[in-house]
């Protein structure tokens, strides 16, 4: 996708949701790129991506909404799934076909039953975790949230499934002493590395203050950036 000026090309990142502005030229289409890269050129502010929470008419009428989307510039959407089912395939299946990037990013249960249908309708999924360890994740999840094992084994099946994966793990609240924090980032780290996801992204805990991810890694050789044709 070009800017106004007809001269930079738009980088989409769909596992982490980072924009940049590439030189020309560049192919079109779903593309492996160089993280370091791509990172280094100008990046994207406002990175055009629509965040979708159900229940919304995205996930029962999502061809009516496309015009909307692409009179707004949107070429990304991110399909925050309160639930993981066939509605949530249907609409991505819809957007896709459209020519729009598509993610899915959930806590709830019900992704390895989904995984397979999913990877044909969607261009990553990123799976939240309360925390980097089973006991921690568990005492911290809600009841509509999955548990550590369902979670694991969602995220196992998506990555057999083909599905680029970017893990989000929460990290521990301001005010944890430096050392439990190193500790807890680098739980997270293996645990992105054992189950061979494309990156991790640490994220503030709900109540804290907004911030920024609290750090963003990817493994070597993960499918990355995504350039889209404008819609």
């Amino acid at each position: 996708m070009e800017d106004s000026t007809g001269s930079r090309p738009l980088v989409f990142d769909p596992l982490t949701g980072a924009a940049h502005r590439g030189p020309q030229p560049l192919p079109c289409g779903r593309v492996g790129m160089d993280e370091q890269q791509v990172t280094g050129w100008p990046e994207e502010r406002r990175p055009p991506v629509l965040a979708v929470s159900a229940p919304s008419r995205m996930f029962t009428d999502a061809a009516a909404a496309l015009p909307a989307l692409q009179q707004a510039g949107i070429v990304a959407v991110n399909l925050l799934a309160a639930g993981l089912d066939e509605t949530l395939v249907r609409s991505a299946r819809l957007l896709n076909c459209a020519g729009l990037v598509v993610t899915v990013t959930t806590n709830r249960p019900g992704l390895p039953q989904l995984a397979e249908e999913l990877a044909g309708a969607v261009h990553a999924v990123r799976v939240q975790l309360r925390a980097p360890t089973e006991g921690e994740h568990d005492r911290l999840a809600l009841p509509h949230q999955a548990r550590w094992a369902e979670s694991l084994n969602g995220i196992l099946s998506a990555v057999n499934a083909g599905l680029p994966v970017q893990l989000l793990v929460e990290a521990p609240p301001p005010g944890t002493p430096g050392t439990e924090r190193l500790l807890l980032a680098d739980a997270a780290a293996h645990r992105a590395v054992q189950l061979g996801v494309c990156g991790l992204t640490l994220l503030p805990r709900p109540g804290t203050p907004a911030v920024r991810p609290l750090g963003r890694s990817t493994e070597a050789g993960a499918r990355l950036p995504h350039q889209v044709r404008p819609p």
